[in-house]
């Protein structure tokens, strides 16, 4: 997404995961060059409350000797600057996977996605409290169910020049979608977006956009 924006002077420091944050955050004001550090974003899934996820943020950076802001979305005008951006923005709960949906709504094969899990909802056993990172995971198989067919086709078209090349499986992706059905689908969102596979000049990731310019 920052490319997207330009932005190549922002380093992205992944905390691992909320139960680390508080820790994490609180180790940075003595890493090295923290002192050239003007600003901070931070960007937290609202999981079940919003005004809960930001509270905790609001804690950890008090916890690490810094000003935190008084809202989302607002300066703290400290030294460095924070400011904290809960998402999905202006939703009481959600997480960033949310957001990514939000941007897939009409692409057809979300479509097949929704099919997928209107199936899971008829079997007594199943249950997930991550049913937007199980949607993103199921999408992302489908997008690489399609790409494995057009390389198949293109084996198919070129087969006397491809010989010493394999059938592409499709093991992988089928494996995916079945692993979106699991109690806790996870699956690189990162490298999703470094694939090309999410839409960024999508309105649904206009506030992000947003927050990272206002740094």
């Amino acid at each position: 997404m920052l490319k997207s924006i330009g932005l190549d002077n922002i380093q992205i420091l992944d905390v691992g995961g909320v139960n680390k944050f508080k820790t994490s955050f609180k180790a940075l004001p003595v890493a090295a060059g923290f002192d050239q550090v003007k600003a901070i974003g931070i960007v937290r899934d609202a999981d079940n409350s919003a005004d809960a996820a930001f509270k905790q943020v609001s804690d950890a950076i008090r916890a690490a000797g810094m000003k935190p802001p008084e809202n989302v979305f607002t300066s703290s005008g400290g030294k460095p600057d924070i400011m904290v951006l809960i998402v999905p923005p202006e939703e009481s709960s959600g997480m960033l996977e949310d957001v990514i949906i939000n941007s897939i709504k009409e692409d057809a094969y979300y479509k097949c996605v929704i099919t997928f899990f209107e199936c899971l909802t008829t079997i007594p056993e199943w249950a997930s409290n991550n049913k937007a990172k199980a949607r993103v995971r199921a999408y992302l198989a489908q997008v690489e169910n399609i790409e494995g067919c057009l390389f198949m086709a293109f084996q198919e078209y070129f087969r006397e020049h491809l010989r010493n090349i394999g059938k592409c499986q499709l093991s992988g992706p089928i494996l995916h979608a079945f692993l979106a059905s699991r109690a806790k689908p996870t699956l690189n969102v990162g490298e999703a977006a470094q694939a090309g596979y999410w839409d960024f000049e999508h309105s649904s990731f206009a506030k992000l956009k947003e927050f990272v310019n206002s740094l």
